[in-house]
């Protein structure tokens, strides 16, 4: 015979001799402590890490670092002209509206299937301006959409993206 159902009797005479205030404080401890023990459980170690990629059509290098916060996985994105391509770049970033640069982030596994897929929190991507007041890079915060152990499956990295072409250099010829 199961001594359970005596223990959950004697639980409930217990905590009917407490007071309305004591049961309150009792029950937000007892969410605490399942909401840091589920905290703790969801945090991931040994995220990731990726190394920085060009895109090689844009002239753009893109790199990205991933951090588990809250119960969900983050990204920050910057994408900065390839060296050479400053000009170009600051001059693309100046005659694009604000809503046509765009940046998609999506994760894989190691037999090339989709993981995860990201989604930026703001848009238009924030602008990092340089000491010589030309636009110096992009960047932006997202989420991924994906669960904490099909983060850490992930071992590379793409960016579907939606960039002015960097106009040729206007120099005249000497």
């Amino acid at each position: 015979m199961s001594k359970l159902p005596l223990i959950f009797a004697r639980i409930r005479e217990l905590i009917g001799k407490l007071s309305r205030r004591d049961r309150i404080l009792i029950a937000v401890a007892s969410v605490v402590v399942l909401a840091a023990g589920i905290g703790f459980w969801s945090y991931p170690s040994n995220l990731p890490e990726f190394s920085p990629i060009t895109l090689s059509k844009s002239g753009l290098l893109a790199s990205i670092k991933t951090k588990w916060v809250d119960g969900g996985s983050r990204y920050i994105l910057r994408i900065e002209p390839i060296p050479g391509t400053e000009v170009r770049f600051d001059g693309a970033i100046r005659s694009a509206p604000d809503w046509f640069i765009n940046f998609d982030v999506y994760l894989y596994d190691s037999d090339g299937f989709q993981v995860c897929k990201g989604s930026p929190f703001s848009s238009p991507l924030s602008r990092e301006v340089g000491d010589d007041g030309k636009y110096s890079g992009l960047y932006t915060e997202g989420v991924f959409i994906c669960s904490r152990s099909r983060l850490k499956q992930a071992v590379r990295w793409e960016v579907e993206y939606r960039f002015p072409p960097l106009e040729a250099d206007k120099h005249p010829a000497s």
